[in-house]
């Protein structure tokens, strides 16, 4: 605590101590915790009002002994109070305005002016620091009585909507299928993308400030409460640098609330004083909620696919159908079977959102065989005398010497591929399937007759040569040198 009164210069001390005839040299030594004196000087001891009066005040009132803690009353006028005394060094407070202390050991004062008048010390000792014999309290006729502590506050309301959005794409059927070159099933599929939106509010806080000033010439203790006018009542939490009020000087604290809404319209505090002739304060604030906005009010929903983009505030659900059409390219299927995914994604983008979602069909596609009795072109069975209505032919060696070709029939319609033949001792007969043809999966699909000429039907089970054949051609040697023969392949034909 400092005191706040004019203190003498120490030239004024000199003389004022020679005139009292004490010596310089007996000043006492202080305590650097001590509160120094004004001025030393022998007075005549007598009752309150003549100590005082010896210094120029009207009124005192005296405390015998060593400073004796306590609370003293002053008739009419107010209570002084003495604290943490020792019998050497004492505090003191009080409830009306003090000008000057007198402080008795030995055969001297220690003096304490205060001006203006105050309202409490700390750490006052006596004469040479002896024991306290007495102590004397002197003031004028114009007392002003303690102040109260004043408290002003600001306070700012805020909330925060939080916006979040989601995203969502399915597809009614995942998987279709179908054949080369047709529409696969079922058709059409269906994508659903959806944005939703939602809103939470939440972080509601009141902060601010609270200034406590202390128009005393004393410091002052306080506490403060912080209150919301909402139905709980919401206190708020409070950090001051110190809770101790300096004479004629103010503390700013902080503060912080977290009410579970914005019901409240009014910020609350008061200050009390820890001294119990100070009184407190009240102040308050109006509260205007400030709406604090996290996250995207619209934002872009978008399906590349589709070529679709379209700005958006709200939910919304959009589909689009679509067809998959099985390629007609043979060499990308493999074992008869093509597969592929559909993967079609949307967006939901915005200054602060950015998702993805994708769903997937898969395609898968097959290649239709359809088995064929292929023979080579040639004289047809139904030619020959007596023979059943059958479209078989036979291929003559006059059509396929000198390296000639002749086609490979399936199905009475479908040129199957080319039949050449060489003969060198023997015969060998070579069959190549065009492309869309290929050897029937059974044992023995390539059969050969050779015959003179074809006077009856001969069943093809009966053919005297058989082989099985795989890939696109075969060639079968060591045959007899025949005039014609009975070519029978099975094949498979892929359907376009």
């Amino acid at each position: 605590m400092r005191k706040l009164f004019a203190r003498f210069t120490f030239l004024f001390a000199m003389v004022t101590l020679v005139a009292w005839g004490v010596l310089l040299s007996a000043r006492p030594a202080m305590a650097t915790t001590s509160n120094p004196p004004d001025k030393t000087a022998n007075l005549v001891v007598g009752n309150a009002v003549t100590e005082c009066k010896q210094i120029g005040f009207d009124n005192g009132f005296k405390v015998e002994g060593k400073a004796p803690n306590g609370i003293y009353t002053v008739s009419n006028v107010g209570t002084i109070t003495i604290s943490n005394s020792d019998g050497k060094v004492f505090d003191w407070i009080s409830t009306f305005g003090i000008e000057a202390v007198l402080v008795k050991a030995g055969q001297g004062f220690n003096i304490y002016y205060y001006s203006p008048p105050s309202f409490g010390d700390e750490r006052l000792y006596a004469f040479q620091s002896r024991d306290i014999s007495h102590v004397t309290f002197c003031w004028g006729e114009n007392n002003v009585p303690p102040q109260p502590l004043e408290v002003e506050k600001t306070a700012d309301a805020s909330y925060t909507r939080t916006i979040t959005w989601q995203l969502t794409k399915t597809v009614d059927t995942p998987s279709v299928s179908g054949n080369r070159g047709q529409v696969a099933s079922p058709s059409p599929t269906t994508w659903t993308v959806t944005a939703t939106k939602s809103t939470n509010l939440g972080g509601y806080t009141v902060t601010g400030e609270i200034k406590v000033t202390n128009p005393n010439g004393f410091p002052v203790g306080f506490s403060l409460t912080d209150t919301l006018n909402d139905a709980a009542q919401t206190q708020a939490d409070i950090d001051c640098p110190s809770y101790t009020v300096g004479a004629n000087s103010s503390v700013t604290c902080t503060y912080t609330a977290s009410p579970s809404g914005k019901t409240a319209t009014q910020n609350n505090v008061e200050v009390t004083s820890d001294n119990p002739n100070v009184n407190g304060d009240t102040a308050s604030a109006p509260l205007n909620w400030e709406e604090i906005v996290v996250g995207d009010e619209s934002v872009t929903l978008a399906d590349n696919r589709f070529s679709y983009s379209e700005v958006i505030s709200g939910d919304k659900t959009k589909t689009f159908q679509e067809s998959f059409t099985c390629p007609s390219d043979v060499s990308l299927y493999v074992n008869d079977t093509y597969t592929f995914d559909v993967i079609n994604t949307a967006t939901l983008t915005g200054p602060n959102t950015d998702i993805s979602r994708n769903a997937k069909v898969t395609v898968t596609c097959k290649l239709v065989w359809v088995n064929e009795t292929a023979t080579g072109r040639g004289l047809p069975w139904s030619r020959v005398t007596g023979a059943p209505a059958n479209w078989f032919m036979y291929t003559a060696w006059s059509a396929l010497q000198n390296e000639q070709t002749v086609d490979l029939i399936a199905g009475q319609y479908y040129d199957a591929g080319d039949i050449k033949a060489t003969r060198n001792g023997t015969t060998s007969i070579t069959i190549t399937l065009h492309n869309g043809f290929r050897f029937a999966n059974v044992s023995n699909n390539v059969k050969i007759h050779p015959m003179s000429a074809p006077k009856s039907y001969v069943q093809p089970g009966a053919y005297s040569v058989k082989r099985t054949a795989s890939g696109n051609s075969i060639t079968i040697t060591g045959l007899s040198n025949t005039d014609f023969y009975a070519i029978h392949v099975d094949v498979q034909r892929l359907l376009p």
